[in-house]
């Protein structure tokens, strides 16, 4: 996703903030995009932890250079889920792209999504 927001960022003329805003609209309208994403009770399904497990081994391989490092938190009396970044792959790509300018406004989509699933998104840190 953080790809189409930069190619959309470079090919309209309105600042970060504005595109933005466009970007998050159009998450919100997306009914398709809705369904695709699924609800909180189907993201948060113990079955998928196993899954997850796995992707945060394979991430500390370090196969991609623009990828995610992460370490995948078991249930706590605070958090159903917890992840800890190492590395975000979007923050890479911005710089990659000579735009880290626009990394925090990518980091707003998480809260987005997690509002589109019916969850709660907290944040010890972003860039």
């Amino acid at each position: 996703m953080g790809a189409y927001y930069i190619a959309l960022y470079r090919v309209v003329n309105m600042s970060a903030e504005e595109c933005c805003e466009i970007f998050k609209d159009g998450l919100y309208a997306n009914q398709l995009f809705h369904k695709a994403l699924g609800t909180a009770d189907s993201y948060l399904d113990t079955k998928k932890l196993p899954g997850r497990k796995q992707w945060s081994a394979e991430s500390h391989l370090k196969q991609y250079e623009n990828d995610w490092i992460v370490d995948i938190l078991d249930q706590t009396d605070t958090y159903e889920l917890g992840y800890d970044y190492h590395q975000c792959g979007i923050c890479k790509l911005c710089t990659d792209e000579n735009c880290f300018d626009l990394a925090q406004y990518l980091c707003r989509f998480d809260f987005v999504l997690a509002d589109i699933m019916g969850m709660k998104l907290e944040r010890t840190m972003t860039a």
